[in-house]
């Protein structure tokens, strides 16, 4: 199995995500991104100066006509989505550090493209919609069967990009029961397939080896805490013992309601004379030292439900206390009072956190459950391995003898059943009133 990758050149979450788990599943050879992006391969580039993004840049100032289907530009817009047109090896995730692969060139790429088993246009963003509009004009419409993954931050679909490409399957990151089960009209014209954020760096040191991610802050952690973490880098053997806080909420303001939710927790903080600790931590160490410190983590939704917080906490040990699944569909989805706890209201959170406060078995119970939850269900890994499920049943393609290989011991690792076992939960979220 080969994959075309199209992507933003800067950091989109849910694509991110995505690329990440397939290079782990699949194996990088089998994974391709263009126009090639180093700063994912322990690289810097501009790419004002990098010749494949030339024909993008072409487009975006008018030189070149707007192929069909993508709307024009407004005035002084970017075609990255942002100011920042030069990316070094810190600002993307590096999920392949020590990949060489040669640059194509645009005719390289599209002799190519009839190689892969299928195109990945993974984000809505100008540069992967252009390039794969580009290739679609340069092969006469002839492209393998596109998988579209709308990451935006709402509910709705994107279906532009389905009216205008018309993949094969559609994932979205945010997907409400409403979404999915609306009649089939022009702006929900398909079938659509959960693929949340997930945690990426759990699993990572057993596929790359690469340090900034789990050994360099696990070894932080040991600095700074009274005792290391049992079994020192592997996070697999359990959280550090030494939980001196009750609570932590390390919440930024990105969506209206988290501040009404913040406001009422604090003073069911202060009213149990609780230790909690909040702050707009960044994602280092004083973030992971107060997550392994805690016994419970409060987590909220985001702009757009979903939040990276959400997938990362529970990784350090502490019981989720969350707003159910944010509102949105998950695959194999953490349940309440097994593997999280959930509330829907403000009197419910008060009520699920003065029980495991005063119920430290049970809550110990649920947070150690929820910890192994994630490891086999919401890694970047496990994400892959859910999307190519998928993508073989729906669109019958395989993998190669090599990467069955490489599957079937991921899948025995994280002790699924099947390719595609059972996934669908419960969904609950909070909506202010």
């Amino acid at each position: 199995m080969r994959v075309l990758y199209l992507d933003n050149a800067q950091l989109v979450a849910a694509s991110s995500c995505l690329y990440e788990g397939l290079h782990r599943v699949l194996g990088g050879d089998a994974v391709v991104e263009f126009p090639f992006r180093a700063p994912l391969h322990g690289g810097s580039h501009d790419i004002l100066l990098e010749e494949n993004y030339g024909p993008l840049y072409a487009v975006a100032r008018g030189e070149d006509p707007l192929p069909a289907g993508i709307p024009p530009f407004a005035l002084g817009e970017p075609l990255t989505g942002g100011d920042a047109h030069l990316f070094g090896p810190g600002d993307i995730p590096c999920a392949v550090p020590n990949k060489h692969e040669e640059r194509r060139t645009w005719d390289q790429m599209v002799a190519a493209v009839p190689e892969f088993d299928f195109i990945v246009l993974a984000s809505s963003h100008r540069i992967p919609t252009i390039t794969l509009a580009l290739l679609r004009d340069r092969l006469g419409g002839k492209l393998p069967p596109v998988v579209y993954l709308d990451g935006g931050e709402r509910d709705d679909f994107n279906a532009h990009w389905w009216h205008v490409f018309r993949p094969a399957l559609c994932f979205k990151q945010i997907l409400t029961p409403a979404v999915r089960d609306a009649p089939r009209s022009p702006a929900n014209p398909c079938p659509l397939w959960p693929l949340p954020l997930a945690n990426q760096f759990l699993g990572a040191e057993d596929h790359f080896g690469y340090s900034w991610t789990v050994s360099q802050f696990i070894t932080t952690l040991a600095r700074l805490i009274d005792e290391p973490p049992p079994g020192g880098a592997n996070l697999r053997r359990g959280p550090c013992p030494d939980r001196h806080v009750d609570v932590v909420y390390p919440h930024g303001i990105s969506w209206d309601g988290r501040e009404a939710v913040l406001r009422a927790f604090r003073d069911e903080v202060a009213a149990t004379g609780a230790w909690g600790v909040e702050k707009t931590f960044n994602w280092g160490p004083p973030y992971f030292l107060a997550a392994f410190r805690s016994r419970m983590a409060l987590s909220i939704r985001g702009s757009g439900r979903d939040s990276l917080r959400y997938w990362e906490l529970p990784a350090f040990g502490p019981l989720l206390l969350a707003d159910g699944t944010m509102g949105a569909i998950h695959p194999h989805p953490f349940r309440d009072g097994d593997t999280a706890a959930f509330w829907s209201s403000l009197d419910e959170l008060r009520s699920k956190f003065r029980y495991y406060l005063s119920h430290e078995d049970e809550r110990a119970r649920v947070a150690a459950r929820g910890t192994d939850h994630l490891r086999r269900f919401h890694t970047a890994e496990a994400r892959a391995l859910f999307f190519l499920a998928v993508v073989r049943r729906e669109l019958g393609v395989d993998y190669s003898v090599e990467q069955r290989g490489r599957v079937a011991a991921r899948l025995d690792n994280l002790g699924w059943g099947s390719p595609l076992p059972d996934w669908e939960g419960p969904v609950v979220g909070y909506e202010p009133g």
